[in-house]
């Protein structure tokens, strides 16, 4: 079992057979956590204590998403997290086994939480807020720009909110939607928050929805807001396995509705006063995207160029041999990008993105396309199988009063939108 000690930088620890990782606090800074978080959280205003809380637990379990490489024999590891808390008595039941439960759901590693007493003296001095109505995620890429777009057709007050870690690209795309997003209304606010270990041993982001989640509490109850949206397609937040070799664990489910309805399951029994929703769970990438196109009309901004620099690629390896390539954009033929041309073409609309594979030379063309033999495949092997009401029962664990034929529907008309992408792309 690997343990990590997440605690302030002033603080001790109390396991020595851990490794520690430290968040700033006060004048004491942190030597192997890159980030712009203080241990208060002070950036987002006074933050409930037990949102703080959340948020440092969850924090915890992305640092040591990141900092513990999966075997290659197996895909599970067994985790345990030290986490120093405020009131470290709110995790130790059913809390806790809340929040252990969804890390083993969204990793498929089996988690081990142990909260200990917060005795870091660090006080940083907190920001002034304005109260909101909703907290709203932006990631840098397709959906939560479309949410964002969508979103200014309403009168609801918000704050957007973004996460980085040392992904160039992902950080291009989200400063370019953040200011054509600014451009074109002046209530625009922003705010992005830097984590990551400065060693990083696993690429897994698995964690990444639960740490961006929770930071989206914590600024909420900061700013009294009673909603936290999260802008993802249904077809991807379902994400049905297209092969039983795609399925269990290696199928994500960071947006799924089973884990909507755990996490606020636990920001209940926290006693948060927040809910967290998706209100496009019910439909597809393209209607998305053409949702977000219309309500920008004529004289909002260029949703097409806006598109143009947002970030959905799941390999960004275009580094690595590619003549004529870049680690900065979309591959085109991951499953993910699959889906992003598919909501292009279910918009009915002109795809303006610069994919690596209509950038490289054609030798550099044929390698990227045998490099993503796996993907094209699966997608391939989809086709000849339409999904059925067994498939998604299967798949996962479902709410209570799920529709499954509005499920369904949502599924085929996304592998629609996709198997015209792959046509499209090859």
């Amino acid at each position: 079992m690997s343990a990590i000690e997440v605690l302030a930088a002033d603080d001790r620890p109390v396991r020595k057979d851990a490794t520690q990782l430290h968040l700033p606090a006060g004048t004491a800074v942190s030597t192997n956590v890159v980030t712009d978080l203080d241990w208060s959280l002070s950036s987002f205003g006074t933050v409930s204590p037990a949102a703080k809380d959340l948020a440092r637990v969850a924090m915890a379990a992305y640092l040591a998403d990141r900092s513990e490489k999966r075997s290659p024999a197996y895909f599970s590891r067994r985790m345990e997290l030290v986490v120093h808390l405020d009131e470290p008595e709110r995790f130790l039941s059913p809390a806790g086994r809340c929040l252990v439960d969804l890390l083993a759901w969204l990793t498929g590693d089996a988690w081990t939480l142990t909260p200990v007493a917060n005795e870091s003296t660090g006080a940083e001095q907190e920001v002034v807020t304005e109260e909101r109505d909703e907290v709203m995620l932006l990631s840098g890429g397709l959906d939560s720009m479309c949410g964002a777009v969508a979103a200014f057709d309403s009168q609801s007050t918000r704050l957007h909110l973004g996460h980085r870690d040392q992904t160039g690209a992902v950080v291009h795309s989200q400063e370019a939607l953040a200011r054509a997003l600014g451009e074109w209304d002046s209530s625009f606010t922003w705010q992005r928050l830097r984590l990551a270990p400065r060693a990083t041993k696993d690429n897994s982001t698995r964690t990444r929805s639960l740490l961006f989640m929770a930071l989206a509490i914590a600024a909420a109850t900061a700013v009294s807001a009673p909603r936290v949206v999260v802008p993802e397609n249904g077809f991807t937040s379902l994400n049905l396995a297209m092969l039983p070799s795609r399925g269990g664990a290696l199928s994500t489910k960071s947006t799924h509705p089973s884990t909507f309805r755990q996490i606020n399951a636990l920001v209940e029994e926290l006693g948060l006063g927040v809910i967290l929703e998706n209100p496009y769970g019910g439909v597809t990438k393209g209607v998305m995207l053409r949702t977000a196109f219309d309500v920008a009309g004529q004289g909002g901004p260029d949703v097409l160029a806006m598109a143009a620099q947002t970030i959905s690629c799941s390999k960004l390896d275009g580094g690595l041999g590619y003549t004529g390539g870049s680690p900065n954009v979309n591959c085109g033929l991951c499953i993910a990008c699959l889906v992003r041309r598919g909501a292009f073409i279910g918009a009915g609309l002109a795809d303006p993105t610069d994919y690596l594979l209509d950038r490289v030379t054609p030798d550099a063309r044929v390698k990227l396309i045998n490099a993503r033999h796996s993907d094209i495949w699966a997608v391939q092997t989809w086709a000849t199988r339409p999904p059925t009401i067994d498939d998604l029962v299967v798949s996962a664990r479902w709410p209570r009063g799920t529709d499954y034929d509005a499920m369904l529907a949502v599924v085929v008309a996304g592998r629609a939108e996709l198997l015209e992408a792959l046509d499209v792309a090859l």
